[in-house]
């Protein structure tokens, strides 16, 4: 999860890795969608945020099938932000 330091050339400290990079960031997306969904009283709206990025990820149509979510990081930024926004929006009309 982290590199000691001198094992990343030119790095002198800790370095985290690719893949404690993205579990934070899989941590922030589900607390953005948590807390959505407590805003709104349904997951409706994640529900639907969520399956425009990510398809048949379990069952049968997984099988053998690389291509259950998008790969496209910029997809997944503009779902964090409308998220984010709709979060916004929500706590403007408390």
């Amino acid at each position: 999860m982290i590199y000691s330091p001198g094992i990343i050339p030119n790095v002198n400290g800790a370095c985290p890795s690719i893949r404690l990079k993205m579990m934070r960031d899989g941590v922030q997306e589900y607390e953005y969608m948590r807390l959505l969904s407590k805003i709104d009283g349904h997951k409706d709206r994640v529900n639907e945020i969520v399956n425009g990025i990510i398809k048949d990820p379990f069952g049968e149509k997984s099988i053998g099938n690389l291509d259950v979510w998008s790969f496209d990081a910029e997809q997944w930024d503009l779902a964090r932000i409308k998220m984010g926004e709709l979060i916004h929006q929500a706590g403007q009309k408390r």
